[in-house]
């Protein structure tokens, strides 16, 4: 779709509001955006999807990194609403990839999701849709392969699971849809002594390969 990278490179995407998260099993803190990137502009859902060469580039821009499956988890177990999952189911005569792409369809995500959310709510929000994450599985196909995860169920489990770091991704990296949001992710956390850290170097800890981790540049 490609939307939401060209008003990041112009500068006319929404400024994300911070909270901060405690990853306990990590031993650190991460600040996350409230809610997923977006823009404000005539025309256009307030939330558009992102592929991930989309988000591979849009953080790179703005000093943010992908989610872990692992911290994702640990956002939506922290979450004080959880949004049910919203899953558009398209008819017999829709074109897959064009319903799951179309403006109308993301609209029609918007709205659902905005519903389920009380007026004037400022806490964490767990479950906005399926995050592109930093995996192992992004080894396959020369590293251009993009693994999604999430979309959590109110019991924790998502519909989206990881998959085995050996099987390659079902989705390559220009693939979008509707579902498939960009939650800010600060490149910077903060570790039990008060010391600033990176992210990536929290993940590598945990098991991401640095071949995966070494392919987010910041501009």
């Amino acid at each position: 779709m490609g939307l939401l990278a060209d008003a990041v490179r112009a500068g006319g995407h929404d400024e994300p509001r911070w909270l901060r998260v405690p990853w306990s099993a990590a031993g650190v803190t991460v600040e996350i955006g409230a809610a997923p990137l977006s823009v404000t502009a005539p025309g256009l859902p307030r939330w558009l999807p992102v592929s991930w060469d989309e988000t591979l580039e849009i953080c790179s821009l703005l000093g943010w990194v992908p989610f872990a499956a692992d911290l994702a988890d640990a956002v939506h177990a922290a979450a004080e609403l959880k949004l049910e999952p919203v899953t558009l189911v398209r008819t017999a005569s829709d074109d897959t990839a064009k319903y799951m792409q179309a403006l109308s369809t993301c609209r029609t995500y918007n709205d659902r999701m905005r519903a389920q959310i009380p007026c004037g709510f400022q806490g964490l929000i767990g479950s906005w849709g399926k995050h592109w994450i930093l995996s192992n599985r992004n080894r396959h196909l020369h590293g251009r392969a993009g693994t999604t995860y999430g979309w959590h169920r109110a019991n924790g489990s998502p519909i989206q699971g990881l998959g085995p770091d050996g099987k390659a991704p079902a989705h390559d990296a220009v693939w979008t849809d509707y579902s498939q949001l960009l939650v800010p992710l600060r490149r910077h956390c903060t570790d039990g002594d008060g010391q600033r850290r990176e992210l990536l170097d929290v993940y590598t800890s945990r098991g991401l390969s640095r071949d995966v981790a070494s392919r987010l540049t910041w501009k």
